[in-house]
């Protein structure tokens, strides 16, 4: 948790490969301590998506984003408002990249929940 934070203030302060730094370490002990399917690991995954996507790494956002997803509806947690923001995340992320079909898939999913 405190390399999350770490990462956080980093990222908030425009320092995007120490928050990455952060954030990569933080996925690697989480995923050793919990395994890869674990929520906490799919929280990391959604601090790392945002931050490329604020970076315009957009591939890289919609990877990360995309494993949050798959782990959270694998989990069967309850679709919360970190789910919601994520699904309209890669929306804007499928729209910038030109794939409005995909786009509205998430989109609609975001609004169903």
């Amino acid at each position: 948790d405190a390399l999350i934070a770490i990462g956080n203030v980093y990222s908030d302060i425009d320092e995007k490969e120490e928050a990455k730094e952060c954030y990569k370490e933080a996925l690697t002990i989480r995923t050793i301590c919990f395994g890869e399917n674990d929520e906490s690991v799919a929280a990391v995954l959604q601090y790392m998506g945002t931050l490329e996507f604020r970076a315009g790494e957009l591939d890289r956002a919609l990877q990360l984003l995309s494993e949050f997803i798959r782990i959270r509806k694998n989990s069967q947690t309850e679709k919360d408002g970190d789910y919601v923001n994520v699904l309209f995340m890669m929306g804007n992320v499928h729209k910038m990249q030109g794939s409005e079909e995909e786009a509205q898939k998430c989109w609609t999913e975001a609004y169903e929940v």
